[in-house]
């Protein structure tokens, strides 16, 4: 038995077609993440968000809404 890895698709206006379905307008993209369930209300706070949580999932430490002071800037330097 052979297992299908990939298919090949003619170049032309089958390729065309199916990438134009797939393409959405900033606006339904917008409208497509504020539907989302999540916390933040803004589109700026809930790209965070998303970005916090797929953060937590590879592992890494995703504190957010630190204030910056001057003094931390210098002992960074």
């Amino acid at each position: 038995m052979k297992k299908v890895i990939s298919e090949r698709t003619k170049r032309g206006d089958t390729v065309v077609t199916a990438r134009a379905r797939h393409r959405r307008t900033e606006s339904e993209t917008e409208a497509a993440i504020m539907q989302l369930p999540l916390e933040a209300k803004t589109l700026h706070d809930r790209l965070g968000e998303m970005l916090e949580e797929i953060g937590s999932w590879m592992g890494y430490n995703t504190q957010v809404r630190h204030k910056i002071t001057p003094d931390l800037t210098m002992r960074m330097n």
